[in-house]
């Protein structure tokens, strides 16, 4: 088995898809390195190459699972644009077991582990701050609102998780661009 360069771009790639894969299946208790390098096609030595230990590349794979199935993109200029799109966010989160296992998977640890919970907390914080820059100037609490957006989408996306196919996703842009203050 030959290994790419281990700083390769494509080697990280393959090391974290085949993290989000492993950790999916065997929970992060269970996900063993020499797993995740047999996934990927690599060695252990790629994964040490490339990340301190199992918890970091556990929480880079699941950046890169956010942000590969975002399609809430909130650097987007045009927020009508970033709000109409939010239903196609949810239910492609609502589709991917993967991706569910993954945030709960998450959510747990960072109840036991006080740096995850930071990291979860400083990216909820800095996703907010980005969504919070495209409403409009005179809305007031800019994050505020920005961060109600973000709860609502996440619960709407826990809903459909759990089953409750009846949630309307689709009707709720008209309340995502009040709350924003597109439509006050």
């Amino acid at each position: 088995m030959a290994d790419q360069a281990p700083d390769s771009p494509s080697t990280k790639e393959r090391l974290l898809d085949a993290a989000a894969t492993v950790i999916a299946r065997d929970g992060f208790q269970g996900a063993r390195l020499a797993d995740v390098a047999r996934e990927a096609g690599l060695t252990t030595g790629a994964i040490y190459s490339n990340f301190r230990d199992k918890q970091e590349l556990f929480l880079a794979a699941f950046d890169r699972v956010q942000h590969l199935a975002q399609n809430l993109n909130v650097d987007e200029e045009d927020l009508g644009a970033v709000l109409a799109a939010a239903p196609a966010a949810v239910l492609e989160f609502a589709h991917s077991s993967e991706r569910q296992i993954l945030n709960l998977e998450l959510a747990l640890l960072g109840t036991r582990d006080p740096e995850v919970h930071r990291f979860l907390a400083d990216a909820a914080r800095a996703t907010a701050q980005q969504l919070a820059k495209r409403l409009p100037a005179d809305v007031d609490d800019k994050l505020q609102r920005a961060t109600l957006i973000l709860a609502l989408l996440n619960g709407l996306a826990f809903q459909r998780m759990i089953g409750a196919e009846d949630v309307p996703i689709e009707g709720v842009v008209p309340y995502l661009r009040r709350i924003a203050g597109l439509d006050e």
